[in-house]
């Protein structure tokens, strides 16, 4: 039997460096990157956790989300950047009543985020969709 070190020794001698080549975005699906891609600053350029969000109490009422909805609007309005939010107004009535309180609520908050925005884009198949001002 072969040790691990002479496995990787023989390996090693018999591994040769491939190419590289620039291709187009649509040509490189499948490719390995020749070196490594960093970003040149962090994006947003604040402490923050890979995934934003706020707790809601599901007995919460509207004028609780309105209030919460209207805080993280003006918050937003000092900085610079995107809200990325699913749109849940368009799609099957959900089944269950706790997600037809998620849709509800969601759908109102997207409205104050919207109205809050200096432009909001709904995306159709890949498409973006100039939502008219609120």
């Amino acid at each position: 039997m072969v040790s691990v070190h002479e496995a990787l020794e023989t390996i090693l001698d018999h591994a040769q460096p491939l190419g590289h080549e620039t291709v187009g975005l649509t040509q490189a699906r499948g490719r390995i990157l020749a070196t490594d891609i960093l970003a040149d600053a962090d994006l947003p350029g604040m402490p923050r956790s890979s995934v934003d969000g706020y707790a809601v109490i599901a007995g919460d009422d509207a004028a609780d989300f309105d209030g919460l909805s209207g805080a993280v609007v003006r918050e937003l309005s000092k900085r610079r950047g995107v809200v990325v939010t699913n749109e849940v107004g368009m799609g099957i009535v959900p089944a269950n009543e706790l997600a037809r309180q998620f849709r509800d609520v969601l759908g109102f908050v997207n409205t104050r985020f919207a109205e809050g925005a200096e432009r909001a884009v709904l995306m159709v198949a890949g498409r973006a969709v100039e939502l008219a001002p609120i």
